[in-house]
């Protein structure tokens, strides 16, 4: 288990790099493409296919150094709160499925050329464990919402896993800052702490139930 803690690790610390190089190059031109104020102009001046392309945006983030939580905000602005936050829940979760996908295929056709079967069962089952709330409170941050979902996907998470945590990251994330957006707080680290903590809390009270249906099944045996 050890050594396959260490090439997950390697493989994460890759996976990081690449995203953060990627921003590193071509941040600045990503930033002014989607220069705030002139897209917040543009899409209310052409909100019949504005939300396509912050939805487009919202996926594409999964390869291209955008700002996603401004673009959620962008979303809320121009569409209001019900429609902001779903063209952004329904972006980020599309990236986030086909990160999945696309590692998961990656896993099946080329992962066994780089670590051993042993290892990617290793990762599956520490992904089982820590992989929902990993996913979870990760949608909101820096370069860790693409890096974990290709990582589930590298791990063989199993869909009904994976699903559920990245259908509340997503909405968790999309909510909060669609709703931030209204308010005018586009940039707010309270933003990045509620999307962080919201899912977290979630998660928290599933656990929770989960265990005391268990203890109620095992007292009525």
């Amino acid at each position: 288990m050890g050594k396959s803690i260490k090439k997950l690790i390697y493989i994460f610390l890759i996976l990081a790099f690449l995203v953060l190089g990627t921003f590193a190059l071509f941040g600045d031109q990503f930033d002014q493409i989607f220069n705030y104020q002139q897209t917040l102009d543009l899409w209310r001046a052409h909100p019949e296919w504005g939300w396509f392309s912050g939805v487009s945006a919202l996926v594409g983030d999964i390869v291209l150094p955008l700002p996603a939580t401004g673009i959620m905000a962008l979303l809320g602005k121009v569409y209001g709160f019900w429609l902001g936050s779903f063209f952004s829940f329904t972006g980020s979760f599309l990236a986030g499925l086909i990160g999945y996908f696309v590692a998961y295929f990656f896993r099946e056709r080329g992962a066994r050329r780089l670590v051993t079967e042993a290892d990617l069962e290793n990762f599956k089952q520490l992904f089982d464990r820590w992989g929902s709330v990993t996913i979870m409170v990760c949608r909101a941050l820096p370069v860790l919402p693409e890096v974990t979902t290709v990582m589930a996907g590298l791990a063989g998470m199993p869909l009904k896993k994976f699903i559920p945590a990245l259908f509340v990251g997503s909405l968790s994330t999309a909510v909060v800052f669609t709703s931030l957006g209204l308010l005018g707080k586009d940039d707010s680290m309270v933003g990045l702490v509620a999307s962080v903590l919201l899912p977290a809390f979630i998660w928290l009270i599933v656990v929770l139930q989960l265990k005391i249906k268990r203890s109620k099944k095992e007292e009525n045996r």
